[in-house]
Order: structure tokens, then sequence, then C-alpha cells
């Protein structure tokens, strides 16, 4: 017979339900805690990266300003508008596009499934 040195485990020595739990929950609050400072100190990156680069476009003349020019203009509400009008439209086609690519690849089977049940349905006629 096999002996291994050390204590015999017993049922004490096994880990408790109880046990998991609060073993699950301490590494919920740890992976929680380690989230919050994590976005913390990406918004603090940013910050400083954001004011690293004011302090470097200090007095030139840069695209920045043509975009500040365009979102300050009274019609930039209306471009904005179309923008989103635009992009409403285009990707309302992407999805009708994506629908009908669907149902043209699951059509075929499911006509075959449904002529297994009742030939005689018309959805499964051809």
């Amino acid at each position: 017979m096999l002996s291994f040195p050390g204590p015999t485990p017993t049922l004490e020595s096994q880990p408790t339900k109880d046990n998991r739990r609060l073993l699950i929950v301490i590494i919920e609050v740890i992976g929680i805690t380690i989230s919050r400072f994590s976005v913390v100190l990406l918004l603090a990156y940013v910050a400083h990266e954001t004011r690293l680069a004011i302090a470097d476009l200090a007095g030139k003349a840069t695209t920045t300003d043509l975009a500040l020019r365009v979102m300050s203009n009274v019609n930039a509400g209306q471009v904005m508008a179309w923008l989103s009008c635009i992009g409403g439209l285009g990707y309302g086609e992407l999805q009708r596009r994506a629908k009908n690519r669907v149902i043209r690849s699951k059509g075929t089977q499911i006509k075959k499934l449904e002529s297994r049940i009742d030939p005689d349905r018309e959805s499964s006629q051809q």
C-alpha cells in the first residue's frame, strides 16, 4: 500500500461551500477594485496626454482651427443632422443586405424541413 508523507486528508481539510463562496467574493471584490483603479488611471493618462497635445499646438494654425470653425458655424447643426441621416440610411442598408443573405441561405433548408413535416403545405411547394 502506498503512503504519502504528511497528514492524511480528512473531511475537515476539504474546502466547503462556504469557503468557496468566500473565496469567490474576495476575488470579485479584488477584481472590482482593480478595475476601478484602472479606469481612474486611464482617465488621468488621457487628461495628461491631452494637456501635452494642447501645449504643443499653442499658437499654431492647425486643422483643429478648421474643425472648430466648422463646429461653431450656425449651419453645423444641419450638417450634423444630414450626416446622421446618411449614417442611419447606410446602416439600414447594411442590415437589409445581411437579413436577405440569411433568408437566402436558410430558405432552402426551411423548405426541405417543411416538406418533410407537411408535403401539402403551400410554402413547401416549389
